[in-house]
């Protein structure tokens, strides 16, 4: 199952970080083969000077993304002027977006403005509300980004140390 492999990221300048996990030898290497495939995620099968052979997923999104389970809901104005709402559960967050699961049957429109309120898992169980525009959904799972990446409520600290 490829959610249980280690994962490495593409940098800017097409490179990436494998660590073999029997010997812990760090080589970095040109992956610029991988830069025009369409997929965000890759597998990627590596084999180490120590002889041992392991597969890793090649991570090409611009932000680190964090796996969560905050319970939230979701506030839209439909056609109409007429609100939509629904429950959700944020399922990963990086600086620039998240995706999250909806529990409800409902088919957001790519470029849609959707308002977000979530609680994360800090200290405080921070409420946060979030402007969202939708970039994909397959079947309940919907990847959005942030309308605005200045995060200056509690989600600002939370970004920045905990991914």
């Amino acid at each position: 199952m490829t959610e249980n492999l280690p994962r490495t990221f593409m940098t800017k300048d097409n490179r990436a970080a494998f660590t073999c996990p029997k010997c812990g030898k760090v080589r970095v290497m040109d992956v610029s083969q991988f830069k025009d495939v369409n997929k965000a995620t890759i597998k990627v099968k590596c084999k180490c000077p120590c002889g041992h052979q392991y597969s890793v997923l090649l991570e090409r999104r611009r932000e680190i993304r964090k796996e969560v389970y905050f319970p939230g809901t979701f506030n839209l104005m439909g056609q109409g002027n007429k609100p939509i709402k629904g429950r959700i559960t944020v399922r990963d967050l990086s600086r620039s977006g998240l995706r999250f699961e909806i529990n409800a049957p409902y088919q957001f429109r790519t470029g849609e403005t959707v308002l977000l309120e979530f609680t994360i898992n800090d200290r405080e169980q921070s409420l946060i509300k979030r402007n969202v525009i939708i970039r994909s959904q397959h079947g309940s799972l919907v990847g959005a980004s942030f309308a605005s990446t200045e995060h200056y409520d509690k989600l600002g600290p939370y970004l920045l140390f905990t991914l």
